[in-house]
Parts: C-alpha cells; sequence; structure tokens
C-alpha cells in the first residue's frame, strides 16, 4: 500500500470499511505530512492535532460498531480561511484581523463536513480579502507551489490547493467567485469546481460567491460535493436538495452531452501552446466518449477581467471601511491605495 498521506478519501474509506487501515492511522499520517511539508509550502493555519486525533479515534470506534455518522467519517478535510468554522480563528488572510475572537458559529459547508462525519483539521491560507489570484497574504505571507516552490499556487484558495497538491490531506474546501477554486486547481494539476450558484449553501448568501471542492481526483470531488450540496435555510439563495448522485459523475455516459469550448480569454489571449496541447488532447478524450465538443469564439469583450475587478473591488472596500483607521493600516499599501481611490469615487 501506498503511504496513507497518498490516498484518496475513496480509497480510505474502503480501507476503513475493510478494517484494513483505521481513522487514527490515516489522520496521524496526513498530520505527519503536513507538519513536514507545511514550512516550505505555507498552505495550512490553525492545524489542530490533539482535536483531530481525538476525532479520528471517534470515527474509529464508529467504524468498528457499524455505526458512522456519513460518507466522510474520519477523513481529514481542510477549509478555506474565509468559512466560518465554530471555535476557529477566520481572518481572511489580512493582519488588521489578528486577535479577533474565533468563530462563533459553522458556516454550512463546515457544519456539512462536521455532520458527515469529517474531520477539519485545519484552514488554508488565502490573500487578502480573497481579492488575488495568488498566494500572498499580510496575514500569512506567501503560499508556495508545491510542483515549483518559486511558483504561484494560485487564488484565492491558495491553501487549499497548495495543500491538496502535496498530499497534506484528500479533500479540501475553497471559495469562487470569479476563478478563486478554480485558479489554483488548475496551476496545482488537481480537480476544481465552482458549482452552479446556490448548489452549496454558505454564510454569508451572496449572489455570485459559492464553496466549492478541490481534490485530486474527480471521483473525490464528486463525493465532497455530495456532501456539501443541499439546503441550508440561512443561506437565501440556496437551491432545493439535489436530485443527482455526485458520486457517479465520474462514471457518467457522456454520449451525446455537448460541451463549449472556449480557447481565448481576456481581451483575445490564446493560451500558452502546453496548456492549449493538454486542452486539445482532453476534447479528444471527450469525443472519444462521445461528446458532442463545440469551439466558439470568445464573446465576453476586452478588458473583461478590468471590468468584472470592479464589485470585487468595492466588496473588498466594504469589508476594509468597518475596520478602524488603525487596523487599515495594516494592510497592504497596494489595497490601501486602490480602496482609498475606490472610496473617492
Amino acid at each position: 500500500m501506498s503511504e496513507l498521506y497518498e490516498l484518496s478519501a475513496s480509497e480510505l474509506l474502503a480501507a476503513y470499511e475493510s478494517g484494513e487501515v483505521s481513522p487514527v492511522e490515516a489522520t496521524t499520517s496526513i498530520l505527519d505530512r503536513a507538519e513536514a511539508i507545511n514550512p516550505a509550502i505555507n498552505a495550512l493555519v490553525f492545524m489542530d492535532r490533539d482535536k483531530a486525533l481525538k476525532e479520528a479515534a471517534a470515527s474509529e470506534a464508529r467504524w468498528k460498531s457499524g455505526n458512522t455518522m456519513g460518507p466522510l467519517d474520519g477523513i481529514p478535510v481542510s477549509v478555506k480561511d474565509s468559512i466560518a468554522g465554530k471555535d476557529i480563528p477566520m481572518l481572511r488572510g489580512n493582519r488588521a484581523n489578528e486577535g479577533a475572537p474565533p468563530s462563533a458559529y459553522d458556516a454550512p459547508p463546515s457544519m456539512r463536513l462536521k455532520e458527515s462525519g469529517a474531520i477539519i483539521f485545519s484552514k488554508t491560507t488565502m490573500p487578502d480579502f480573497g481579492l488575488l489570484a495568488a498566494g500572498v497574504s499580510s496575514a500569512y505571507g506567501i503560499t508556495r507551489n508545491p510542483w515549483d516552490l518559486n511558483c504561484n499556487p494560485g487564488g484565492s484558495s491558495s491553501g487549499a490547493a497548495a495543500a491538496t497538491a502535496s498530499f497534506c490531506g484528500p479533500l479540501s474546501v475553497g471559495s469562487d467567485i470569479g476563478g478563486s477554486v478554480r485558479f489554483p486547481a488548475a496551476m496545482c494539476g488537481l480537480v476544481g469546481l465552482k458549482p452552479s450558484q446556490g448548489r452549496i449553501p454558505h454564510l454569508p448568501p451572496s449572489p455570485v460567491r459559492s464553496a466549492g471542492p478541490i481534490t485530486r481526483t474527480v471521483d473525490d470531488n464528486g463525493l465532497l460535493l455530495q456532501v456539501l450540496a443541499g439546503t441550508d435555510m440561512r443561506d437565501y439563495g440556496c437551491l432545493p436538495p439535489a436530485t443527482d448522485n455526485y458520486m457517479k459523475l465520474a462514471a457518467r455516459d457522456l454520449k451525446g452531452v455537448k460541451i463549449l469550448l472556449v480557447m481565448e480569454g481576456d481581451n483575445n489571449e490564446l493560451p500558452e501552446p502546453g496548456v492549449e496541447k493538454c486542452v486539445r488532447e482532453a476534447v479528444d478524450a471527450l469525443k472519444s466518449a462521445g461528446a458532442i465538443v463545440e469551439e466558439k469564439p470568445c464573446v465576453i469583450g476586452d478588458n473583461f477581467m478590468e471590468t468584472a475587478a470592479i464589485p470585487l473591488i468595492l466588496r473588498g472596500l466594504a469589508e476594509f471601511l468597518k475596520q478602524s483607521e488603525e487596523k487599515r493600516a495594516k494592510s497592504p499599501k497596494d489595497f490601501q491605495e486602490t480602496f482609498g481611490k475606490a472610496a473617492e469615487m
């Protein structure tokens, strides 16, 4: 067998069921791995080893008695710093929030994880206010891409992707408005998904932000989505309960499924040749499986990212203005200048 930290969540669950591996053994392996790797990548914060092992022991007892809590019982999971977890600090990557009381509640993603028996062993790093596609934070410093420590892991779910790619847990939950799950998943070679808006309830409610699963395999992504999806009346925008079985999506018949392919990005910029090659190979595989792939030109126009940044800046500005003058001075200078200009408009 591989090192336990290398196993996917699906593989760990099968090993728990057979009795070949215990949740305590798996959690210990992942914690040891995280403690060894994290100094280099700086992806995990507020890691609680004692609490995680205590929860793993409880999970082990449930597995032995045949009375598991749910589909992720005993699986170590990390969640993004911006997702509230009861009694865990939440700085949103911003040094101005240091010393604030820990969260007093579980946001829906954290609550669904706990109800499923998952072990939330750590938070993951993110840039200030979630406003950068990079792993740079005034609260945490620089998060590195584990494939090359000189490279950016993407953002804003920077630590979630870096931790998962470096085998510091099989599952992580990020959040995404304009790519904050998808960018880092792509840049770290992972499976990342922003589901339909409202499929995963969240707090505070938002018409544009969604939590999203980040994993190393498609099967694990479906498994985590199955747990996170649902209805939570605290989120006015959540959808009715899903009828799909996301855990079986990897085996779905693609015959006749229509897929749109757009190669151009902002300002009609084409991808790097290596990226385009990988995309074309994926298209060929999808077509071989029976999918209908149509390639169309980009229709979003020039300077789309510049336009899309405006509501994101206003969102960050609202958070920034709630802080005292003393705390605002702790934000990076670039943010102070940007927010200052936005406030004058």
